[in-house]
């Protein structure tokens, strides 16, 4: 905005022709442009004194509703020259107060806001370019709608907001000095609805407390290290401290504790019968944490430097209770075992060192069935394994994470459906498939994981085709 002022001083002080029709535009950072793309305010480069004398800048936006009207006994419009009123839309009420603060000390008068229609909106006194004295605005209709003492600036003593209909709805008491003493806001029906007063909050700077009453329910705001609700607070800014508790029925519902600007400390959060106790260090996790649902711990372990470490109880969203311990550098190691959270059926044990898995594993369904079973060695499948396919299961060994040897396919119904041969992982030999009545319906030979000879397929026992095939290529 102090482009603006500067820009305008600088015309009618003799940089700018002064008495021509004509316009002269303004960008939308209120700097002077030529360029018609860029064209968002405008004011007449046509300026004459009236006959009392008076100099008028009027601006506009590019639909010519009025900004700002400027006036002024003198051709210079700059530090402490400013005598007149200021006229706007409402929808610019912003606009005007960086305007007049823009012209710094040595302004002394009154600014005075009025609505399109002519009505005064507000009326703000200044000394020294500083607001002093009653700030005073109205309703449209004439009524008072705020009242609110300056001194240098700082709100003092009491100030009071009232209603359309005339119903005090807020109170705010300072010193003669400026310092904050209690505020209190009322429904338009006269019922206490908000209060805020100071507070000490063990452990930090003395803070405010703010407390709403809400039909059925209680809301307490706390915050540390600020003096005046007017700077800042509210509750999703950052505080050294901050608590936001609702209470319904004699019942904390909800809440939100926050220590350290939520990096440091303890930090809270609940909400009905869910809740999460965390600790934090330099905006890492650090310590412990613990969550809880329905009365229940659900995740609960440690932190160190970001990362989990000891030991685990983990719920995840399959609804399975998971037990793992975790290194100091956050890798998993030792038994890590998976329960079903209804029945408490173990459903996968599996062990880690470093992060790997290493040594058994097991996996059995909700109802005990055996689905999976074999070892590990260093991440890598080793040994016997069984292994599930939809309804079935296979059954061979590994090595260094490949199958090798003869594998076994069975189905739900105990029946082998196919023997496939494995070499170093790929299929090696002789492969056959069966029905589930046990009769053949397929062999062929396999060489280094590529068809390679015979291929038979059967049907009720009879060949249905006979086919040839070199290195995977059907001959």
């Amino acid at each position: 905005m102090r482009a603006l002022v500067l820009f305008l001083a600088l015309f009618v002080s003799g940089y700018a022709p002064l008495s021509y029709a004509g316009k002269a535009y303004l960008d939308v950072n209120l700097r002077p442009t030529t360029v018609e793309v860029n064209r968002t305010y405008y004011y007449s480069t046509d300026i004459k004194p009236d006959a009392n004398g008076v100099y008028t800048i009027a601006v506009y936006d590019q639909r010519d509703k009025l900004i700002v009207t400027l006036q002024s006994t003198t051709l210079t419009i700059g530090r402490g020259t400013l005598t007149g009123t200021q006229l706007a839309a409402y929808r610019q009420l912003g606009l005007l107060s960086r305007i007049v603060y823009a012209f710094g000390e040595g302004y002394t008068g009154q600014m005075v806001m009025r609505s399109p229609q002519g009505y005064l909106l507000e009326r703000v006194p200044y000394v020294d370019g500083k607001q002093q004295g009653a700030h005073v605005e109205f309703y449209e209709n004439g009524a008072l709608q705020a009242f609110t003492p300056y001194a240098a600036n700082k709100k003092v003593s009491t100030a009071r907001r009232w209603s359309r209909a005339g119903q005090l709805v807020q109170e705010t008491k300072r010193t003669a000095q400026g310092e904050f003493i209690s505020q209190s806001e009322w429904t338009v029906e006269g019922r206490l609805r908000q209060q805020t007063v100071p507070v000490a909050i063990p452990g930090y700077a003395p803070g405010l407390k703010e407390t709403t009453w809400q039909n059925d329910r209680t809301v307490t705001f706390i915050a540390a290290a600020i003096s005046d609700p007017d700077n800042g607070f509210v509750p999703n800014a950052r505080h050294p401290y901050k608590l936001v508790k609702k209470v319904r029925d004699g019942h904390v519902f909800e809440l939100v504790e926050e220590n350290g600007y939520g990096n440091n400390g303890e930090q809270r959060l609940m909400y009905e019968d869910w809740s999460i106790v965390k600790h934090m260090k330099d905006g890492k996790q650090d310590g412990l944490y613990r969550e809880q649902s329905g009365g229940k711990v659900t995740n609960q372990g440690h932190y160190r430097n970001g990362v989990k470490v000891g030991d685990w109880q983990e719920t995840n969203g399959d609804d399975r209770v998971i037990y793992a311990t975790y290194t100091q550098r956050g890798q998993l190691n030792g038994p890590r075992k998976v329960y079903d959270a209804s029945s408490n059926t173990l459903l996968i044990e599996e062990v880690y060192l470093n992060g790997k898995l290493h040594g058994k594993y097991e996996e059995h369904a909700a109802t005990g069935e055996l689905i999976a079973r074999g070892h590990y060695q260093q991440a890598r499948k080793e040994g016997a394994w069984i292994e599930p396919e939809r309804d079935n299961r296979w059954q061979g060994h590994y090595d260094m994470g490949k199958k090798t040897g003869a594998w076994t396919r069975v189905n739900g119904r105990g029946y082998t459906t196919a023997n496939l041969h494995y070499a170093a992982g790929k299929l090696q030999g002789k492969q056959y498939l069966f029905a589930d009545n046990g009769a053949l319906t397929l062999f062929e030979h396999y060489q280094h994981g590529k068809r390679h000879g015979q291929r038979v397929t059967y049907e009720n026992g009879v060949v249905q085709t006979v086919q040839q095939f070199k290195q995977g290529q059907l001959q």
